[in-house]
């Protein structure tokens, strides 16, 4: 697999791996305190997973954005991006970008079928005023706790296929991922979800140890939008 081919998107900078077909949008991690990691082991064996599926990939640097106010918002996501995009689109996101694609899908299901969050992060409101960049896109904690992507779920406008993993002992994202499940299989939505599995040294490591099966998971859950597209 070559590497991606990056240009910018209303601001955004954007690695696009394979062309046509369904596509995947891939949301990195920002380790706390630093910026979006796209080139993390776990995100590379991802995209070589996907694209070896046959599905096409944009990968999105975020820079040091929480994917909330700046960069790459939910409004980016269904304004700037999906317009460029063809065919059936997931959101697959890990940590910070896990929020990011759950935020993002709960917003408009109908233009991302597919949403994936692997240790998404949330308790956004806890996370403001530590001295990471979230403290220049929310004005305080409150505005930072409305952001939190379950705050948008809605049993008729979800994406009709989500999946939401967590190492268990990722301590910072689990509850967080707890509660996301909670209330989609509270309002009776089926959600392909593991909270038990422990794999990796670190959440990256997780990742890298699961990028092949969440690969296919991802493919199939793709392949199954195109089928229903008149």
């Amino acid at each position: 697999m070559s590497g991606p081919q990056w240009r910018e998107v209303a601001g955004v900078r954007v690695g696009e791996v394979g062309g046509g077909g369904p596509t995947a949008v891939v949301l990195p991690d920002q380790p706390e305190g630093g910026v979006c990691d796209p080139d993390a082991p776990g995100v590379r064996a991802l995209v070589a997973g996907l694209s070896d599926r046959g599905v096409s990939v944009r990968l999105v640097d975020a820079g040091n954005s929480w994917y909330v106010r700046k960069g790459p918002t939910p409004e980016w996501f269904r304004d700037a991006l999906r317009p460029t995009l063809e065919g059936p689109c997931g959101l697959v996101g890990v940590g910070v970008g896990g929020q990011g694609a759950l935020a993002a899908a709960y917003r408009r299901g109908d233009l991302w079928p597919v949403a994936a969050a692997v240790a998404p992060a949330g308790d956004l409101g806890r996370w403001w005023g530590r001295g990471t960049s979230l403290d220049n896109e929310c004005r305080d904690a409150d505005e930072a706790r409305q952001a939190e992507a379950h705050l948008f779920f809605n049993p008729l406008s979800r994406p009709a296929s989500q999946l939401i993993w967590c190492d268990p002992r990722d301590e910072a994202c689990y509850p967080t991922a707890l509660r996301a499940v909670s209330k989609v299989q509270s309002s009776g939505v089926r959600a392909e979800a593991d909270l038990t599995t422990e794999a990796g040294e670190s959440r990256d490591g997780y990742l890298l140890t699961r990028a092949g099966e969440l690969a296919e998971w991802v493919a199939g859950r793709l392949e199954d939008a195109a089928s229903r597209v008149p």
